[in-house]
């Protein structure tokens, strides 16, 4: 059966694709505040302004850990890339940008992450669209 020139299979997936990103969009804060939504301030109260570098894994790690284990979402579905990094002592600002595995095409979502280091781990505290 064809619809328009797509299949009705094709149709679904799309459809289902799209309320995959829309649940993750939610899921993740879907634009209204998220817990603690503001970044931590330095010791100073002053904002940041450590230079961007590359993000050690360990940032991607505790990433995933949030996502995992505080959003409820599965990493393994999602690529995930983490760029903009500024470290300022025990305290890191980051921006993630995620997309579906399964859906290439569809845009990437970009958050900024507020992460404390402890005990040498980095471990997210806050983050917002």
């Amino acid at each position: 059966m064809r619809t328009n020139g797509a299949t009705v299979p094709k149709i679904l997936l799309m459809r289902s694709l799209g309320l995959l990103l829309a649940a993750l969009f939610v899921a993740c804060g879907g634009g209204a505040p998220a817990d603690k939504a503001s970044p931590a301030p330095t010791a100073t109260g002053a904002p940041s302004t450590g230079a961007a570098a590359a993000a050690p894994a360990e940032v991607k790690t505790a990433i995933e850990a949030y996502l995992r284990d505080v959003k409820g979402l599965d990493p393994s579905k999602m690529v995930i890339a983490v760029s903009e990094f500024k470290e300022t002592g025990a305290t890191a600002e980051c921006l993630g940008s995620f997309s579906l595995k399964e859906a290439p095409q569809m845009p990437p979502m970009e958050y900024v992450y507020s992460l404390d280091k402890s005990s040498g781990a980095w471990k997210v505290t806050a983050s917002r669209p």
